[in-house]
């Protein structure tokens, strides 16, 4: 787990074999520990965990990776190939960022062939390029691939490929290393990048306009789309996704190991892919294998509001209201739901049980079976919280 203060301090706990808390340690640090950033500037804003590889982006822009590198996952060359741990944080290079004048760089354009990637410069140098933008702003992790949304709304992605979850067709259909982060260019796009989530093996990708494409792995339909549905043919080119029904622009969505959520500006909630323990919120292909491609509308018994964030576990989806409600399904077997556990599966979405007067602000799920609520109106005094 990674945990950020307001203060822009980063702290982890959990298992550690990989070098995915940043640092050194045999197998698990069970006390959160201050992860130290070499060469930060301004405090941590963001984080992202994936399959033992983690992601950090400080209010400066830069972008910080570390943990197992074995397909390329951290950006870097460092151990590629291999299953030796990396656990001390490096800022990773996004080639052709474009940053705005004001802006002072720290290393963060190392070059790999050089061996630099992820070297801090000893002088903090202002270095003027044209555009508006700079640094990285959202990062998102899948199983062995890494997205990452920079200030101007472009988005760069590397890591393993195999399916396509890259967004281009190098390595597609094998587990080579793509170190290099790479331009991902969207067809059709209107409007900047401004959201992205990464699943098992699939990306997802929101614009500035409303727009969602999809690209990777699209083998329990969770793609949102027909093509090769079903199959483990690799779909690199990233697809516009059309919602039946649609109301207002696409404005959130979340990934699952391999299914899907999407919620619309005017409160709508969409859900497609494997529905194996009822992880889409309804019935459909409910306990088996089968694809889900078509993107379907999902209700929420007593809703009160509109649907303003999703989350994506393994096998299970949170989803929060506009008045704070918390509703979740899917997977059950460990607790995930915040309901008492059983075996079987949760096709109906159900109003988790919080204390009277409790409001969810932010809702996270692991890639393994649990789940973090943030409460709105917390008030601290010196004895409790």
């Amino acid at each position: 787990s990674l945990a950020v203060t307001s203060s822009g301090q980063l702290y982890a706990f959990g298992f550690a074999k990989g070098g995915q808390l940043g640092i050194p340690a045999a197998n698990a640090i069970l006390t959160p520990t201050l992860v130290t950033l070499p060469g930060e500037s301004g405090k941590v804003t963001q984080v992202a965990a994936g399959n033992e590889h983690s992601l950090v982006v400080t209010s400066a822009g830069q972008l910080y990776a570390f943990g197992l590198n074995d397909t390329g996952q951290l950006g870097n060359t460092t151990n590629i190939g291999t299953l030796t741990a990396n656990p001390m944080p490096k800022l990773v290079a996004l080639p052709g960022l474009v940053h705005s004048s004001s802006v002072s760089l720290h290393g963060e354009r190392g070059d790999a062939i050089s061996g630099g990637l992820g070297k801090a410069a000893p002088t903090r140098t202002p270095i003027t390029l044209p555009g508006a933008a700079r640094g990285a702003i959202q990062a998102a992790g899948g199983s062995d691939f890494s997205l990452v949304v920079t200030w101007n709304g472009q988005l760069y992605a590397f890591g393993d490929n195999h399916y396509g979850q890259l967004g281009n067709t190098t390595n597609n259909g094998s587990d080579a290393a793509n170190p290099t982060p790479t331009l991902v260019s969207l067809p059709g796009e209107v409007g900047t990048v401004t959201q992205v989530a990464a699943g098992s093996d699939h990306s997802l990708v929101v614009t500035s306009s409303g727009q969602l494409y999809t690209f990777g792995s699209n083998w329990y339909g969770q793609l949102g789309l027909a093509a090769n549905s079903g199959t483990g043919t690799a779909n690199p080119t990233p697809t516009l996704v059309g919602l039946p029904g649609e109301v207002g622009k696409v404005t959130h969505v979340a990934a699952g190991f391999d299914h899907s959520l999407v919620a619309t500006s005017s409160g709508q909630l969409y859900a497609f892919g494997i529905n194996l323990n009822g992880q889409l919120g309804n019935t459909n292909n409910n306990g088996t294998l089968t694809a889900n491609a078509t993107p379907t509308l999902v209700g929420l018994p007593g809703e009160v509001g509109t649907v303003t964030q999703v989350a994506g576990g393994t096998e299970h989806s949170l989803v929060v209201t506009s008045s704070g409600q918390l509703y979740a399904f899917g997977d059950n077997a460990v607790g995930e739901l915040g309901i008492p556990a059983n075996s079987s599966a949760n096709a109906t979405p159900t109003l988790v049980g919080l204390p009277a007067g409790t409001t969810v602000d932010t809702v996270a799920t692991g890639e393994g079976r649990h789940s973090l609520v943030v409460v709105a109106g917390l008030v601290g005094t010196t004895a409790s919280l």
